[in-house]
């Protein structure tokens, strides 16, 4: 119930990143893939944190979420847009 299957190529840099529904608000995060099992996830199966499991791991630590107004859904030019608004790159070295 805190996950959800996708059915898309995602590049390592994806990780972390959001996953916008058909009206560009949050559906979840997509997680990265399973480390140290045996068993492994067919090529181009990913798995994403819902918003749900998100917003109340948020409301957990003192921080809230708040709902997204719910409105027609857009294309996906509109929602590529929209998601580049709201992400920005992170990048780790070791020093």
């Amino acid at each position: 119930t805190d996950r959800f299957r996708l059915s898309l190529p995602a590049l390592e840099g994806d990780i972390g990143g959001p996953v916008l529904d058909a009206t560009g608000a949050l559906a979840g995060l997509l997680l990265p893939p399973p480390g140290g099992q045996a068993r492994r996830l067919p090529e181009g199966v990913q798995h994403a944190a819902t918003a749900r499991a998100i917003a109340d791991f948020l409301t957990a630590s003192g921080l809230g979420l708040p709902p997204a107004p719910r409105g027609a859904p857009r294309d996906g030019a509109a929602r590529a847009r929209l998601a580049a608004q709201i992400t920005v790159p992170v990048a780790c070295w070791e020093g």
